[in-house]
């Protein structure tokens, strides 16, 4: 799997992270498989949580395994639908880190 270069990452308006997930558009022969990686979905605004909302809804369809990082205290609106699996991981001890 290639990786897409991320020279202009972050995006400088919220509204380019709606456009950042354009290949969801296609269908699921459109493109190669995708791994999606968003990371402190806590600190989110709200229009990048809509866009992640709308490939988590989209996921049955598409060839993409979209991972989301976030603290316990984060309550994404997308856990519970069929196609999401939410896996606690703890904080390793000193001696591991």
């Amino acid at each position: 799997m290639d990786a897409i270069p991320c020279s202009n990452w972050p995006p400088a308006a919220p509204a380019e992270n709606v456009r950042s997930t354009d290949f969801t558009t296609g269908g699921p022969d459109s493109f190669n498989p995708v791994l999606v990686i968003f990371e402190d979905a806590q600190w989110t605004d709200h229009t990048s949580l809509e866009a992640v909302g709308r490939v988590v809804d989209r996921i049955p369809t598409l060839r993409v395994l979209l991972l989301v990082t976030f603290r316990p205290e984060f309550d994404p609106p997308w856990i519970g639908q069929p196609q999401v699996t939410a896996m606690m991981i703890n904080r390793l001890a000193e001696r591991d880190g």
